[in-house]
């Protein structure tokens, strides 16, 4: 680490195999719904092949978010990004073996609406032995707290960081679809666009996150609309019919599962580049800026000499390693020769 060594003697008999061979499965499924019966089975055996009998046996289970995902639509997101799950450990079976080594349980799985989309479960089963050592399995499915799932896809826009352009008609695809990936129709899905802050790295912290955002829909909330789905499918016209610009977040709920999903992406406007000569070029959004002179003491005046423009923004700052000393917004207009 950073050309520094460490080393830990490890003795070899505390790197201890397993002497029981344990088997976890959900009858062959590769996704545990909600509202299906989720029973597991448990099947131990010796390495040598004989029957585990009459062991005591513990299972416990952790949830963890993930990525949702659907083969036909690989493209979209269906996660959402102002919800922040966790959970905690819990014991879901503690018993035996029967005569053939066999355990059936039943997960009581509980799982709020601040789950983001689909989660992970994780089993983590322990066999012991008649003289107290254990054999442990690890096994992970995945496991759908909702029936039905919304995707959105915002595409890459003209602008800079493939900005979309807020004074212009974008079409966003959304899809809706079932636990498995079937597409489904569904009406009323709720579209909401928030306006979020822009953030240096250094001040990136909990009360910044996202859901912060969503809660305070008074003072963040920009722009809401309701969209239907058909065949699973819809592109939804989303217009500000204003100049914008900066970090906003886009949110599509299904008012029947719960679902929610969404996707950060930056927003400019069309003609903020334009030169006095007309030229709308988007090349022209980089611009070259000199100053007077490499270096200033304290309340020596800056002169910048910026691009010629016709109307645009700057944004002023002074920084230094622990952060922004202080920063002043232009307006700038109608100038052929601009200091």
């Amino acid at each position: 680490v950073g050309g520094s060594v460490f080393s830990q003697i490890v003795k070899v008999e505390t790197v201890k195999p397993n002497r029981l061979k344990i088997k976890v499965d959900f009858n062959g499924k590769k996704v545990i719904n909600y509202l299906d019966k989720k029973q597991g089975s448990i099947q131990v055996n010796w390495l040598h092949g004989a029957t585990a009998k009459n062991l005591k046996t513990n299972v416990e289970m952790s949830l963890n978010s993930g990525r949702t995902s659907f083969e036909d639509f690989s493209s979209y997101l269906f996660d959402d990004p102002s919800k922040n799950f966790s959970s905690n450990n819990q014991t879901v079976f503690n018993g035996s073996t029967n005569a053939k080594g066999h355990v059936l349980f039943d997960p009581k799985i509980n799982v709020s609406s601040n789950a983001p989309g689909m989660l992970k479960a994780n089993f983590s089963t322990r066999v012991f032995e008649e003289g107290g050592d254990f054999s442990v399995d690890n096994f992970s499915i995945q496991y759908s707290p909702f029936d039905s799932y919304v995707g959105v896809r915002v595409p890459e826009g003209k602008g800079w960081n493939g900005a979309i352009f807020s004074n212009e008609k974008n079409l966003i695809p959304i899809v809706t679809v079932d636990k498995d990936g079937n597409p489904i129709d569904r009406d009323n899905l709720l579209v909401e666009v928030f306006d979020i802050r822009w953030r240096w790295w250094w001040e990136r912290s909990n009360y910044n996150d996202l859901a912060s955002y969503v809660s305070n829909k008074s003072q963040n909330l920009i722009y809401s609309g309701t969209v239907n789905t058909r065949n699973g499918k819809a592109n939804y016209s989303l217009e500000f019919n204003k100049n914008l610009y900066g970090r906003k977040l886009i949110r599509i709920t299904d008012p029947v599962s719960g679902h929610s999903t969404g996707k950060i992406f930056y927003v400019t406007y069309s003609g903020w580049w334009n030169r006095g000569g007309g030229d709308n070029s988007v090349g022209a959004e980089m611009l070259s800026f000199s100053l007077d002179k490499k270096s200033y003491e304290v309340g020596d005046e800056v002169e910048v000499k910026i691009p010629e423009f016709q109307v645009g923004r700057a944004l002023i700052s002074i920084e230094s390693a622990s952060g922004v000393g202080n920063s002043l917004p232009l307006i700038l207009e109608n100038s052929k020769k601009p200091n």
